[in-house]
């Protein structure tokens, strides 16, 4: 069955975030991933694939779920100020470095036991991730040009081919590199991606995001920003090194969840029978409104012909 993604904004798009997910499901079983699966689902998610989980915080930010609340989540409020201006430091610590570790100690600890908390934490966790490795995620630019902050990059347009957009929504689609594919073509991407980065930089059993989110800051600086300037058209070159970038990153991620998910069980979770109380209570409650109708039809009949005389 072929099945196209949405197009998701401030993000990286969700084939990225599905290539990722894919590399980083590698080393596991079936069987690993059909709990996970069955996890997401036992919690009320409708998927059809275990990789739809990686998507999650997004997709709740659109049509029909419209929730705003988890925006902040995917970035960090460190400051870069090439021009050694006197600004005001962003001081939120609700953010994506501050989540992404209480996320993970959650999971590593096992201490959620529902499979709500549980699957919600795992969603968050996942994406989490991959923000992490996202160009502009782990940085803000203030300049003379932007002395409140650029927003991440959403505030700081190009254009390119004849179009204008925000520099983050460029990277975020992996510079064009990725449209238009269905799931057969995230496998072969992931697959692809892992010949051209065949090395998991992370060798540690638990990964150090602050140090994952530093190098994520300085490939921002040297790469992403470059010696760009607000509406600037970009270059060829800009643009092919953004992909070859894109593919680095997500090929990162998909490795730092290798070896996250190997300190994450996953429990064989199933739907709760309906208790026989549960069953009584509905029996009564069907029972009461059998009894009750007649009753409401004969009032509503004598009202109705009284107020037509």
């Amino acid at each position: 069955m072929l099945f196209y993604f949405i197009t998701s904004s401030f993000c990286w798009s969700p084939q990225m975030l599905a290539i990722a997910f894919e590399i980083g499901m590698k080393p596991f079983s079936d069987e690993y991933r059909n709990r996970m699966l069955n996890t997401f689902r036992v919690s009320g998610d409708d998927f059809e694939r275990a990789a739809e989980g990686i998507q999650w915080l997004y997709n709740v930010e659109k049509p029909p779920f419209n929730i705003p609340s988890f925006n902040h989540w995917h970035f960090d409020y460190f400051s870069y100020n090439p021009e050694q201006l006197e600004i005001t430091e962003n001081s939120y610590t609700d953010n994506l470095y501050y989540n992404l570790g209480q996320t993970q100690a959650h999971l590593f600890a096992a201490d959620s036991t529902k499979p709500w908390p549980f699957s919600f934490n795992l969603k968050h966790f996942l994406t989490s991730v991959c923000d992490a490795h996202s160009i502009f995620h782990a940085s803000e630019l203030f300049s003379s040009e932007f002395p409140k902050g650029d927003n991440h990059g959403k505030k700081f347009m190009i254009s390119y081919n004849g179009k204008t957009k925000s520099i983050l929504d460029f990277w975020e689609e992996g510079c064009g590199d990725f449209t238009q594919l269905n799931w057969n073509d995230v496998n072969d991407t992931a697959n692809k991606i892992m010949k051209e980065f065949p090395t998991n930089p992370y060798n540690q059993t638990e990964i150090s995001w602050s140090s994952v989110m530093k190098e994520t800051r300085e490939i921002t600086k040297k790469f992403g920003y470059s010696d760009l300037s607000n509406n600037q058209k970009l270059t060829e070159n800009y643009v092919e090194k953004c992909k070859e970038i894109s593919r680095q990153q997500i090929a990162k991620a998909g490795y730092a969840l290798q070896i996250s998910l190997k300190r994450i069980a996953i429990n064989q979770y199933q739907l709760p029978p309906l208790s026989i109380k549960g069953r009584k209570t509905e029996t009564f409650a069907w029972s009461l409104l059998a009894l009750l109708l007649p009753i409401v039809i004969f009032v509503f009949s004598r009202t109705h012909f009284r107020n037509q005389k």
